[in-house]
């Protein structure tokens, strides 16, 4: 458990980050299932309460019975409504910075939708530091245009970044180049859920030994696909769509990524106690290889997670 959302009853009931989730309704969270899990309960068939077993760090182990929040809401929501839930998800979104002296620059990037501007603004700052770490943990991916002027921002080449093969064609997709680019030393986190976009950056980022990758394994999951929408019914219509994979990625050296994944360089991964006390051991590893010294502790309060407002 990496963070317990305040108010719920889990936190009523004593969980607490930290603490291992054994089993969710009998099933047992997996890497490669609990997309599944998630996918029942949270859009097929939503559960009023879940039963999970639950391992202490100190080892202790216990089961509740966690009951879900359920909010009455309108089915017409107003403009303003929906102007401020486009400005939470903004500020959700924003890149985040942290500073280790003139030493080091921790760039946080949750998702890959910045406009060639913004990411023109990453880059400048990126150059006034001679180290820097690029926390694309979490981050699902985005805009390939982000991908292609972040990429080109790493590097004073021209790079490829992969080959989009279909079924009648196969395209090449190479960075942009902005200049100048940063040019010091590049470490790329990532985690289980880094995707898409991010998982082809921190690739690359190997491939050309630009720098090294820490973490964990990214998800592995790059396949491109197309959503088709369908109705049924006249008076009454019922929406639903389904989604088609249509192209296939290749990186440069001819591997796909799909259900690999990136493997780091150096792997490492909080432990149960590090997530208890907050702590974050990935950025701080991380830093040490660049020679500079930051602790877990300390790394741990650079980009404290941002709950939505509900």
């Amino acid at each position: 458990m990496v963070r317990v959302h305040p108010g719920s009853d889990a936190e009523a009931q004593g969980l607490k980050p930290g603490d291992e989730i054994t089993s969710v309704n009998g099933y047992k969270p997996t890497r490669d299932g609990f997309w599944k899990i998630e996918y029942i309960y949270n859009i097929l068939q939503p559960q009023p309460s879940l039963r999970i077993d639950i391992r202490a760090p100190n080892g202790g182990v216990r089961q509740m019975n966690v009951a879900a929040k359920v909010t009455q809401r309108s089915r017409v929501g107003h403009l303003y409504d929906f102007k401020n839930e486009g400005e939470d998800r903004h500020h959700s979104l924003r890149v985040r910075y942290a500073e280790k002296g003139k030493e080091l620059l921790i760039v946080k990037i949750p998702e890959f939708i910045l406009s060639v501007s913004e990411v023109d603004a990453v880059i400048a700052k990126m150059r006034k530091y001679d180290n820097v770490i690029l926390d694309l943990r979490g981050n699902p991916g985005g805009s390939e245009e982000t991908l292609q002027y972040l990429m080109g921002g790493v590097f004073e080449k021209e790079v490829k970044i992969f080959e989009r093969v279909t079924r009648n064609a196969t395209k090449e997709l190479k960075s942009k180049l902005v200049h100048p680019a940063f040019t010091g030393k590049l470490v790329v986190l990532v985690d289980c859920d880094s995707s898409s976009a991010s998982e082809s950056f921190a690739r690359v980022i190997q491939i050309e030994k630009r720098g090294t990758v820490w973490g964990d394994r990214s998800s592995g999951r790059l396949m491109e696909a197309k959503e088709y929408v369908h109705t049924i019914g006249t008076s009454r219509v019922l929406a639903f769509a389904d989604s088609v994979t249509e192209a296939e990625l290749k990186m440069s050296d001819g591997g796909s990524l799909e259900h690999i994944g990136v493997n780091p360089d150096s792997l490492v991964l909080p432990d149960p106690t590090d997530l208890a006390t907050g702590r974050d051991p990935v950025i701080s590893k991380a830093a040490e290889a660049l020679d500079v010294k930051v602790t877990p502790e300390e790394a741990g309060t650079f980009f404290p997670f941002e709950w939505p407002k509900e």
